[in-house]
């Protein structure tokens, strides 16, 4: 009796084959990827979250496959009920390992970004998520201005915050307000010079329409300027001489005001008997409160936002 021969599945061949090209894609993509972990790829590392050798493998070497999966993790981190436990601190290496895999997939960065922001604890991971995003997306500027709203809000940092709103107004698109804010920031924080050159900058390229603020603005920069120069000149007046200035004249000729600007709005700057500068008409000061990090104030102890100036020097 002959033994009939085992009929060959006729899908197996394919199959070993596809299997065979799998690997061998898997391991030419690892090897130009460095499978051995460089020191970034070790800092992706979370005991929740797949190395980037592993993370290529689950995609059959396909980086945007692979991203995919991984993003399709992280978005179950933040709509799961055990995000509290597990997805906060995985979620921040996750998205970079997303974006390590797929640079272009720009929502990663602006939705993850998002997503961390909600955590004070994560802040910074979110900041660096939106740090990548500028980087791999500098036409973008949804991403800088998140970025400086977290450093503002959250972190109470002003310093970080106005450069990134510097960069976020210099790119098409973003809002006008920015470099007016940007200023108003500067100037808070005695940058007077970088604060005029901000408005400066920008009336240099704005339309007609949009110029008429902005000089309005400039000009109250410049009168807040002079006012925390003289100020600071008057305390350095009375530390050398052990008395107030007797008046501006008198503070401008002891050589301790290094800029001066004479009053923007027609009225004039008065020294009185403690010392205080005054201006006359006296106006706001131009200054932004700094807020608690992590904590918003109510509506009503909020700054206000730009009061309207005087063009005439009357209030």
């Amino acid at each position: 009796m002959s033994v009939q021969p085992r009929p060959v599945v006729p899908w197996l061949p394919s199959l070993l084959a596809l299997g065979v090209c799998a690997l061998a894609t898997t391991a030419q993509v690892a090897i130009q990827h460095h499978l051995d972990l460089t020191p970034r790829a070790r800092a992706l590392e979370h005991p929740d979250v797949p190395a980037y050798p592993a993370a290529l493998i689950s995609g059959l070497g396909r980086r945007r496959t692979a991203a995919d999966i991984q993003w399709i993790r992280a978005t179950e981190y933040v709509g799961n009920e055990t995000f509290n436990e597990v997805g906060r601190p995985a979620l921040g290496p996750l998205l970079r390992l997303v974006v390590r895999l797929d640079p272009d997939f720009k929502e990663v960065y602006y939705l993850g970004g998002l997503a961390l922001s909600n955590e004070t604890a994560y802040i910074e991971d979110a900041n660096e998520i939106f740090r990548l995003g500028e980087e791999q997306f500098p036409d973008e500027w949804s991403m800088p201005f998140m970025r400086g709203a977290n450093h503002l809000l959250v972190q109470a940092d002003l310093e970080r915050a106005v450069e990134a709103w510097q960069k976020t107004s210099k790119i098409p698109g973003a809002p006008t307000y920015l470099p007016q804010l940007v200023a108003r920031l500067m100037t808070s924080e005695g940058r007077c010079l970088d604060a005029l050159m901000t408005v400066r900058q920008f009336l240099e390229t704005a339309s007609p329409e949009a110029r008429a603020p902005y000089m309005q603005r400039e000009r109250y920069i410049r009168w807040e300027c002079a006012m925390q120069e003289l100020e600071k000149a008057s305390a350095l007046f009375q530390e050398k001489h052990g008395r107030p200035p007797a008046s501006v004249d008198e503070l401008r000729e002891s050589g301790l005001v290094q800029l001066y600007f004479d009053h923007p709005f027609g009225g004039r700057w008065v020294v009185t008997e403690t010392g205080a500068i005054r201006s006359e008409p006296p106006l706001p000061r131009l200054k932004f409160r700094k807020p608690t990090p992590g904590v918003l104030p109510p509506p009503e102890e909020q700054d206000e936002p730009s009061r309207p100036v005087p063009h005439d020097g009357t209030r």
